[in-house]
């Protein structure tokens, strides 16, 4: 359907008997038909793969935090922070099963911001010191 094309194109393919009041659909009320339906279902299994990466991004820096320095308070804050992201991914993952926060609005930015704060704990802990960039 292309993105955000639902709201228009639901009634071509679903003629809903409405008695002469406006109906309006703005998304498909779950996050995965919705990405299926804007994006196809190439782009789906691809959206599917960004919650798979990232959990496994998660997972492995518990067990690394967990087994390598257990007693220091920066493996505490660690840790806390990485249930925070892991929280809030699990969040919305189920707030999507129910409702849906379309991939072009406004608000899915914390999606993705989500997602790049799990990215740079991974890559802070997973690359070599030389490697990160560092400000001047």
């Amino acid at each position: 359907m292309g993105l955000n094309n639902f709201r228009e194109t639901v009634f071509v393919f679903y003629p809903f008997g409405h008695n002469g009041s406006p109906i309006d659909f703005g998304h498909a009320h779950n996050e995965f038909l919705q990405v299926a339906l804007d994006i196809g279902l190439l782009g789906l299994i691809g959206f599917l793969s960004i919650y798979i990466v990232a959990y496994l991004m998660i997972l492995k820096l518990w067990k690394t935090y967990h087994l390598q320095y257990t007693s220091t308070p920066e493996c505490t804050v660690n840790k806390i922070t990485l249930l925070g992201l892991a929280g809030g991914l699990t969040t919305h993952l189920l707030y999507g099963f129910f409702d849906a926060i379309a991939l072009g609005a406004k608000p899915g930015f914390i999606f993705w911001m989500l997602l790049g704060l799990i990215t740079s704990k991974f890559m802070q802990a997973y690359l070599p010191s030389s490697a990160l960039p560092t400000s001047t």
